[in-house]
């Protein structure tokens, strides 16, 4: 019945992806709980509630060093899972031996070398029925920009912007706690407008890496197509950001912009 229960707690615990993200950070060594918040657009509320689940779970273990709370992986109970998963080795051991004699026999194809780019870019798209002029206009200015940057229910409440070529910009997202997130920010490296925006972003805490974001629009029949491209500075960092749901805060940011520049275009 122990054991059961004990299992029970893990896997509940690592059902979620923000939880399985601060596990993989900490796999670097133990980290402070303000460091687990700055790569994330959680607040440190949230952020200690997942850790609550995880130090039930037996996962991990806080302690306080003077002012701060530090936490590590605790790895019994990932190790106590991996051996009620072993129970089951066998059935799946011989799937893959069967598969490895299939692969076997089949031609090898010819793949094209690849960088280790993809490894760290990410590039989501959508088209809006609006000409590019209005989709640059409302990733310009910072009226707009607080009505849709950033996933539903955490709103821009610091927006501050200087929107031209080595201009700058600081950001500040708050949750449905109230609580103000960590501030993020950067430098804009090329503008044209009504074509492509392109900045880099960074949480404004010593050590913290640095992306390039390039917003770019393309007219398409119908209206304009807005591509959001990322370039992260290590597969290490995009692992960690998309665990973090990063790709869900943006596509729920580009629901909220369809929904501005409807608006917008009609004006």
């Amino acid at each position: 019945m122990h054991e059961c229960m004990s299992l029970d707690l893990t896997f509940a615990a690592l059902a979620d992806p923000t939880r399985r993200a601060i596990l993989a950070r900490l796999t670097q060594g133990e980290a402070t709980v303000g460091e687990l918040v700055r790569p994330s657009a959680l607040s440190q509320p949230t952020v200690s509630r997942h850790l609550d689940v995880l130090e039930r779970a037996g996962l991990i273990e806080r302690r306080r060093d003077h002012a701060f709370r530090r936490v590590s992986l605790r790895p019994t109970a990932l190790v106590e899972a991996w051996q009620w998963l072993g129970r089951y080795e066998a059935f799946w051991a011989g799937s893959f031996d069967r598969l490895d004699a299939l692969v076997r026999t089949l031609p090898v194809p010819e793949v094209p070398s690849m960088s280790d780019d993809a490894d760290r870019e990410l590039t989501l798209t959508r088209d809006f029925p609006v000409p590019p002029s209005v989709l640059f206009l409302a990733c310009s200015r910072p009226d707009y920009l607080r009505q849709w940057f950033g996933p539903a229910g955490y709103p821009l409440t610091l927006c501050e912007m200087d929107f031209r070529v080595g201009g700058r910009y600081r950001f500040a997202m708050t949750g449905p706690d109230g609580v103000q997130g960590p501030v993020f920010g950067g430098e804009y490296v090329a503008i044209e407008a009504d074509r492509l925006i392109r900045y880099t972003n960074r949480f404004e805490a010593p050590g913290a890496e640095e992306m390039v974001v390039t917003l770019s629009f393309e007219a398409v029949p119908g209206g304009a197509r807005l591509t959001h491209h990322t370039r992260f500075a290590s597969a290490s960092m995009k692992q960690l950001h998309v665990g973090y749901g990063y790709t869900q805060g943006v596509g729920s940011g580009l629901d909220q912009l369809a929904a501005l520049v409807n608006r917008l275009g009609v004006s």
